[in-house]
């Protein structure tokens, strides 16, 4: 298994620079399309994943949307993936398929100490890959072909680490509880302190620091096809980052494993009455002794097969100023009789300059539901501030984006049958956009489906998890592209013990 990481990670770094995640004409614009940074197991669900705490018996799953999942990894774990996708685009009227298979991301997760874990990885950040042209016609002039296209993106290696810091809380607090033998708190503070123990003991806290790597490129022709009082014009423009940033999140859960049941009551209470009548019992006075037992019997706790897990969690994403290199050359040419661009003079020549990338800042809150290991849902509202969003010398408007999403993962028995251990997977996802073209803002969702296939020799700590995903990218402007996408995801998780020190006699 370390030796398939070093395969997959040294063969998946030297792709993700040279694949096509996009064909978007929108990623001309910020630093592109932004890629889905979940895995395949989580995209089935949606994309949900603030609140996301997968389950401590194998198959583990590694969360990388709240770094604070990383404390319950408890087996090393090798997560790589892949994505295929098909998109249609159309507008008034031109029309357009396109469809690429591209790497998703290579991640190595594995425990630390007893109460933490830690995870590293690279995947793709932002993609851009465009090719669009319009033509205009202006008086005195004629035609005006303007072509614009473009490619490159962002990368992301990143290393993360998360932590349950207080652990051993309810341990701690049931054995300081007592003093010989005596409970020291009233039942009202037994109820609080253990509530908020409880809460602490489930508490986990992570971060990921993150590696932006990348180069993009645009280029804008200008070309007046019946004219030759014009030269054509062509601007070159790249961007190249390397810098640091950085998010964190925050988890917790609610533990119920026992309830209050009135039926079980009422169960005592007929047994009871039942054994008096049959001893001899006085039957005028059952009314009586009904209503004295239904005052004394005090309704009982029982224990469920299942434990119920409310879970929370909380994410939020550093807005980072990060340097970047921009180039800028603007010139005129004509193009000579075999067909390659002459450039006869520089209007704009910009070479090596320093500037600035301002992320933006991104909050999510989520909270889950887990009944055992069977039954897992999740549901996320993120907020992302592209308000303050800053690149270069970009004159695009943008708007901060609410992104809504909900997902859930069945599995009928993890230690059952093969059919029984396999997962099934659903969710959605709907954003508001955050991107202005023309006076419109571009709002998309995608619903989804996904399947879990487990698989090992020995073991079954391995699995095969395969999503897919229709989605649309919309816009009220007949002139704007919208965009209607099939992707289907496909990952692989290796899970398996690694670092253990034997004992011999």
């Amino acid at each position: 298994m370390k030796n398939y990481f070093i395969i997959f990670f040294s063969l998946f770094s030297g792709l993700i620079f040279s694949q096509t995640n996009t064909f978007s004409p929108y990623s001309r614009y910020g630093i592109g399309e932004l890629n889905q940074t979940n895995f395949a197991h989580v995209n089935g669900m949606g994309g949900a994943n603030v609140a996301l705490r997968f389950d401590t018996t194998a198959p583990l799953f590694i969360n990388v949307g709240n770094p604070a999942s990383y404390a319950l990894i408890r087996l090393t774990s090798l997560e790589v993936g892949a994505n295929g996708f098909y998109g249609m685009y159309k507008n008034s009227s031109t029309a357009l398929n396109k469809y690429s298979i591209n790497f998703s991301y290579g991640t190595l997760g594995f425990p630390i100490a007893k109460n933490g874990g830690a995870c590293i990885g690279i995947m793709p950040f932002s993609s851009v890959g465009y090719n669009t042209e319009s033509t205009s016609n202006y008086t005195g002039i004629g035609d005006v072909k303007t072509i614009y296209n473009g490619n490159g993106g962002l990368n992301k290696a990143f290393v993360g680490y998360g932590v349950s810091p207080f652990n051993k809380r309810v341990r701690n607090f049931r054995k300081h509880a007592y003093k010989h033998d005596t409970l020291i708190y009233n039942k009202s503070q037994f109820k609080t302190r253990y509530f908020i123990s409880k809460m602490l003991n489930d508490f986990t806290i992570g971060f990921n620091v993150n590696y932006l790597f990348g180069n993009i490129q645009h280029n804008t022709n200008v070309i007046y096809p019946n004219s030759l009082l014009y030269l054509n014009t062509k601007r070159e423009q790249s961007i190249s980052l390397g810098d640091f940033t950085g998010n964190f999140g925050v988890q917790t859960a609610i533990t119920i494993d026992s309830v209050y049941s009135k039926s079980t009551k009422k169960t005592i209470i007929k047994k009871y009455i039942k054994n008096y009548i049959s001893n001899g019992g006085d039957s005028s006075k059952l009314k009586f002794i009904k209503d004295s037992l239904q005052n004394v019997v005090k309704v009982p706790k029982i224990q469920l097969s299942e434990k119920i897990k409310f879970t929370l969690g909380y994410f939020y994403s550093l807005n980072n100023s990060l340097n970047v290199n921009y180039n800028n050359y603007v010139y005129n040419y004509v193009l000579g009789s075999t067909g390659f661009a002459t450039p006869k003079d520089s209007l704009i020549s910009i070479t090596n300059q320093k500037s600035k990338l301002t992320l933006p800042l991104e909050q999510a809150f989520g909270i889950g539901f887990k009944k055992g290991e069977r039954i897992n849902i999740v549901a996320d509202f993120g907020i992302t501030n592209w308000n303050n969003f800053v690149i270069v010398d970009s004159k695009t408007k943008y708007q901060n984006n609410y992104r809504v999403s909900i997902g859930a993962n069945y599995v009928q028995n993890k230690q059952g049958n093969y059919s029984e251990r396999v997962n099934y997977r659903i969710g959605a996802t709907y954003n508001t956009g955050f991107l202005d073209v023309q006076n419109n803002v571009l709002p998309s969702y995608f619903i989804s489906a996904g399947i879990g296939f487990p698989v090992g020799v020995f073991t079954e700590r391995s699995m095969v998890n395969l999503s897919l995903q229709y989605g649309k990218v919309s816009s009220n402007n007949a002139k704007l592209f919208s965009e209607n996408y099939f992707r289907v995801h496909l990952g692989f998780t290796f899970s398996a013990r690694w670092f253990q020190k034997f004992r011999y006699d």
